[in-house]
């Protein structure tokens, strides 16, 4: 496979024109000005293909801005492991780029995948890893999010001010930094979360002020929540959010509510909780009672923060044990 190397300085390919096709070799390098985005390849331009492209020591990776039915597929991006996230650049950066597919593309130690005033893309099959966003929407609704892995990032999925989201069958594994999440949702609603697995991250779901307009809704359905510190955890979000059928399963907290804020107003239906002390009279699978969280050590932590240095303790498991 040929590869083009970068002079240095500027991106190294760009793309003016409409039907383009870039396929099947590698890009080496680029400039390193944040501020011009320099990128290995830079496309604004409809109907453009990248296929199969190895891109190494750029900058950004692929930039599409002002671009419709650009496809991103089957391509092998990888950022500077030696560099902090935050002074990496973008694996994948979408701006005002509208009826677009990125699928089946490797992206390793990147900052992140970025899909910002951009509705109407879909996200599928990607394996993103070690960087900081898997995925940052921003502006961005009408969009799906199907069947992707996201391994050890800060934070795997993120969406912010975006509508009609759909959010299908990932994995979000491994986000165990202090601020780690596996898909965090701001401002947003009309959102569908179904299938997806949540395994040892730090939180596992989190909703700030989500949904916001008037009349949204968000659905949780199907989810699996596994060895998380926190499964889920609501911030102002405590009305029109509906979670059903979900499995919750040795997570060291079920749910969580910031600040002085109740999740009494999330609907629950049909979720599984394995610390459910409840029982079952009548053999029908479902409990008589309704699950309750009850724990002493969540309260407090949850009211005086300084109190998390204690987490996984033994101190803190002693007052769970004489609470109950």
């Amino acid at each position: 496979a040929a590869v083009v190397r970068s002079a240095g300085e500027g991106t190294t390919l760009s793309v003016a024109s409409d039907s383009v096709a870039i396929l099947g070799f590698t890009l080496d390098g680029s400039g390193r000005r944040y501020d011009r985005l320099d990128a290995a390849i830079h496309v604004r331009g409809h109907d453009v293909r990248i296929e199969g492209v190895r891109v190494r020591h750029a900058l950004f990776g692929i930039v599409a801005e002002e671009s419709r039915r650009v496809t991103v597929t089957g391509n092998d991006i990888a950022g500077e492991p030696a560099l902090p996230p935050g002074l990496r650049g973008d694996a994948i950066r979408f701006w005002e780029t509208r009826e677009s597919l990125v699928s089946r593309n490797h992206v390793a130690h990147s900052r992140d995948v970025v899909v910002w005033y951009s509705p109407g893309n879909r996200i599928a099959r990607n394996l993103v890893e070690d960087g900081r966003y898997g995925t940052h929407f921003m502006y961005s609704s009408e969009s799906v999010v199907e069947d992707n892995r996201y391994l050890r990032n800060v934070v795997g999925v993120f969406v912010m001010y975006s509508r009609n989201l759909r959010l299908l069958d990932n994995v979000l594994a491994g986000a165990t930094s202090a601020d780690g999440m596996g898909i965090g949702c701001k401002e947003s609603g009309n959102l569908l979360l179904r299938g997806n697995r949540f395994v040892k991250d730090r939180i596992g779901l989190y909703l700030d002020t989500s949904p916001l307009v008037a009349g949204d809704s968000n659905t949780c359905a199907g989810n699996r929540f596994t060895l998380c510190q926190s499964a889920i955890v609501f911030h102002s979000s405590e009305a029109r959010n509906r979670f059903v059928g979900n499995q919750l399963a040795d997570n060291q907290s079920q749910v969580e509510v910031e600040g002085r804020g109740t999740a009494m107003g999330v609907t629950w239906s049909g979720n599984y909780f394995d610390d459910y002390r409840g029982y079952d009279l009548d053999g029908d699978g479902v409990g008589d009672v309704p699950y309750e969280s009850r724990s002493l050590s969540e309260q407090l932590t949850s009211s005086r923060p300084e109190l998390q240095f204690f987490r996984g303790a033994v101190v803190l498991g002693l007052v769970d044990v004489a609470s109950q």
